[in-house]
């Protein structure tokens, strides 16, 4: 990872194992899920938008978490927020990369 030493200095209490792991959770799973991370009963869910192995953009949503602990939201929303990425991903032109993918993406340990 290029910027190693800088994500490290902003995770003093995370462990680089720990987050390696987590990057590579996102990766396979196509989104992260966070509750009560930055704001009580908040609920947040983000989608990164790749071309080949490469991170181009990002999405994210906060709502208040009873919203989102109701099933039919929550999978309408993960559908959303990684369609939105995709999307994003699609309209970023010209890098010479490959196009965009949503989650799955091999991971290069």
């Amino acid at each position: 990872m290029d910027n190693e030493n800088d994500i490290r200095k902003r995770f003093p209490d995370q462990t680089w194992k720990k987050f390696k792991q987590d990057l590579r959770a996102i990766r396979k799973d196509g989104y992260s899920f966070t509750t009560s991370e930055v704001s009580e009963d908040q609920t947040g869910l983000a989608a990164p938008g790749f071309r080949g192995d490469t991170v181009i953009a990002s999405v994210s949503i906060v709502m208040a978490k009873p919203i989102f602990d109701e099933l039919e939201t929550r999978l309408c929303v993960q559908d959303a927020v990684k369609s939105c990425a995709r999307d994003r991903g699609n309209q970023i032109t010209d890098t010479g990369l490959a196009p965009p993918t949503i989650g799955a993406i091999p991971d290069k340990r």
